[in-house]
C-alpha cells in the first residue's frame, strides 16, 4: 500500500491520503457507531449505502428492551438537500450493543470508533474512561471519532491523553453532525433517514506527534462521495486548531429558540414549528445574533477567529449571505418549497 505524503503537524489540509485496503470483509465491522439516535442512524445507513462495513451498537446490552428489531429492513435514505431518495435494507448483523461480549469485540477489532452518544459531560466522562478502561486507547491504529467534539468535555479528554502513556489511538474531534436532519421511526410509510449532507464540516485531531494524517484518511474514507463536489469526501473536511474547536457550540442558538415564551406556548398548546425558521421571531433574532456575536468575542479573547452562525450556515450548506441582513431574516431563508416554482432563490431547505 502506497504511503501518502507526511502532513504538516496540527493544521492544514493535506491531498487524499491512500485509502486502498480501508474496506473490511468477514465479520468484523471496520467502522463501528456507538448510539442510536439521529446521528447514529443516519450515518449507520449511509454507510451501508455506500457498501461500507459498519455495525451500530445501541447503548445497554439488550436486556431490558429489544431495539434491533424494530431497525431491521428497508429504510429509505432521503436526501432533501440536494433531491435523492435511496431504498436501503439494514439487517441484524448491522447492529449490537455496547455492553455485551459481542459488543467490545466489535470496538476492539474496528479500525473506526465513531461516538454519537449526546454530548452531556456526565455521559462524555463515562465514555472517556469505559475507552481507557476496555483497552480501546492503547491501538495505534484505531481512530476514535466525537462527534460535537469541541462541545462537551474537550480540555478533560485532551489531559486524559497527556496523562495516559498508553495513549495511542488517534482522535478525531467533529464540530457538529456531517447532517442535517433526523431518522423517523414512526412514519405510516416505513423507517427514514431524513437527511441533509452537509459540504463542509470542520475537524480538529489529537494524534501522536501531531500527525494528522490517520484521523483525516478515516473521515474521508467514511464519506467517498467526494467526486460528486470536487473534494476528497463528501463533506469535505477542513482541518482546524484544536483552540478553535471549543467555539463551534452552534447550540448556543437552539435553547433560546426552544425557552422563548412564545415558542413554549406553542409547546405548551401540542402544537409544534420549524426550529430555526418559523421559531425565530424578528424580536427573538435580535436577541440570538447578540449571543452570536458574544460567542466571536468570546472565541477573539482567546485569538481565535470564530465564524458567525450564518457564516457557518454558508460554509456547510452553501446558504447566500447578504451584508447587514438581520439574523431574523438569514433564518426564514433555512426553509423552502422546492417545489414552488416562485421560491426565494436565495432560500435552501435546510431546516
Amino acid at each position: 500500500e502506497a504511503t501518502p505524503p507526511r502532513a504538516t503537524a496540527g493544521g492544514g489540509t493535506p491531498s487524499t491520503p491512500e485509502l486502498s485496503g480501508y474496506y473490511s470483509t468477514g465479520d468484523s465491522p471496520r467502522v463501528v457507531v456507538m448510539g442510536g439516535g439521529n446521528v447514529g442512524h443516519i450515518l449507520q445507513t449511509d454507510q451501508i449505502l455506500n457498501g461500507l462495513s459498519v455495525r451500530l451498537l445501541f447503548r445497554g446490552d439488550g436486556s431490558a428492551k429489544d431495539r434491533i428489531s424494530p431497525a431491521t429492513g428497508p429504510i429509505l435514505f432521503k436526501e432533501s438537500l440536494h433531491g435523492s431518495e435511496t431504498p436501503v435494507v439494514r439487517a441484524p448483523e448491522h447492529f449490537g450493543y455496547l455492553d455485551t461480549p459481542q459488543g467490545l469485540a466489535d470496538m476492539q477489532q474496528a479500525a473506526i470508533l465513531v461516538c454519537t452518544i449526546p454530548d452531556a459531560p456526565p455521559a462524555r466522562m463515562k465514555l472517556f474512561n469505559d475507552l481507557q478502561e476496555k483497552g480501546l486507547v492503547q491501538d495505534p491504529n484505531k481512530t476514535i471519532v466525537l462527534i460535537r467534539g469541541g462541545q462537551a468535555g474537550q480540555p478533560v479528554l485532551s489531559q486524559m491523553i497527556r496523562d495516559n502513556p498508553n495513549w495511542k489511538a488517534t482522535v478525531v474531534l467533529v464540530e457538529d453532525s456531517p447532517y442535517g436532519g433526523r431518522y423517523v421511526d414512526k412514519d405510516p410509510s416505513g423507517l427514514i433517514a431524513d437527511t441533509k449532507r452537509k459540504d463542509d464540516v470542520e475537524i480538529s485531531i489529537l494524534a501522536p506527534n501531531g500527525d494528522i494524517r490517520q484521523g483525516l484518511a478515516a473521515m474521508r474514507s467514511m464519506f467517498p462521495l467526494g467526486e460528486a463536489i470536487g473534494k476528497p469526501s463528501w463533506p469535505n473536511f477542513t482541518v482546524i486548531d484544536g483552540s478553535a474547536m471549543p467555539f463551534k457550540f452552534g447550540y448556543a442558538i437552539h435553547p433560546r429558540v426552544a425557552f422563548d415564551e412564545t415558542n413554549l406556548a406553542i409547546t405548551r398548546g401540542n402544537a409544534t414549528y420549524s426550529h430555526y425558521n418559523e421559531g425565530v421571531h424578528p424580536a427573538l433574532g435580535e436577541v440570538l445574533e447578540r449571543l452570536d456575536q458574544e460567542r466571536v468575542q468570546l472565541a477573539a479573547a482567546y485569538g481565535v477567529r470564530a465564524e458567525t452562525f450564518p457564516e457557518k450556515l454558508q460554509r456547510q450548506f452553501g446558504l447566500p449571505l447578504f451584508p447587514d441582513e438581520p439574523f431574523f431574516r438569514t433564518m426564514q431563508r433555512t426553509w423552502k418549497d422546492v417545489r414552488d416554482p416562485n421560491a426565494d432563490p436565495n432560500a435552501r431547505p435546510i431546516y
